[in-house]
């Protein structure tokens, strides 16, 4: 049985997920980027 790891389409979804939240906290949060 194969156990299934995360593809590299599911890595690029993650990091745009990731970047896209930092991007969020950049904006409505800045002091907790630049401290």
């Amino acid at each position: 049985m194969r156990i299934r790891i995360a593809e590299a389409s599911d890595m690029e979804a993650c990091v745009q997920l990731a970047e896209a939240r930092r991007a969020l906290y950049e904006t409505f949060e800045p002091r907790f980027w630049r401290r």
